[in-house]
């Protein structure tokens, strides 16, 4: 299995915070916030980039395996990706 950047092989499950590195979950923070960008236009950057950044601090402390963390951020972009694509297909549906 590849390894990824940033994180360390063979830890176990109790410690698998301690496997992702300050530069890692920044990493996975800013690129929560490209992805979203499109969506969410550069006005809102600061913006943007607060929430991103308290939902990976959340994220981090209530997941309970490495796994669980990176499904979790990954079903979130996935949700917002759906949503901004529905109101740009249905524009009068929009709140």
């Amino acid at each position: 299995m590849a390894q990824a950047p940033g994180v360390e092989v063979n830890i176990n499950a109790n410690d698998w915070r301690a496997s992702l590195s300050k530069r890692t979950r920044s990493m996975i923070v800013s690129a929560m916030v490209k992805q979203c960008l499109p969506f969410f236009g550069s006005e809102g950057l600061d913006r943007l980039r607060d929430h991103a950044k308290r939902f990976e601090e959340k994220t981090f402390t209530t997941a309970t395996s490495l796994s669980e963390y990176l499904l979790t951020i990954s079903m979130k972009l996935i949700s917002v990706e759906t949503r901004a694509c529905c109101r740009v297909a249905n524009p009068r549906n929009q709140v």
